[in-house]
C-alpha cells in the first residue's frame, strides 16, 4: 500500500485534459477523519461524491489501495 504524503510537499498528478485527480484516500487532522476526496490543479478539495469543497484542511493523502483479489 501506498505511504500518506504531505499536501503540503506535493498534490496529486492530473492527467491531461481532466479538471481534477482521480479520488483518494486524505486526512483531515482538525477532525481526525480519512475519507475520499479529489484535488484540482490549485489545491482545493472537494469531496469525491459532489462538488461540496472540503471544509477542513487536507493535511496528507495517499492513493487507494488495489481491490480485494
Amino acid at each position: 500500500m501506498s505511504e500518506w504524503i504531505s499536501a503540503e510537499d506535493r498534490l496529486p498528478d492530473i492527467k491531461p485534459g481532466m479538471s481534477q485527480c482521480y479520488e483518494k484516500l486524505v486526512y483531515c487532522p482538525h477532525i481526525e477523519m480519512i475519507f475520499l476526496a479529489r484535488c484540482n490543479a490549485l489545491g482545493n478539495w472537494k469531496h469525491f461524491n459532489s462538488d461540496k469543497p472540503v471544509a477542513y484542511k487536507v493535511s496528507h493523502w495517499m492513493e487507494l489501495p488495489p481491490p480485494p483479489l
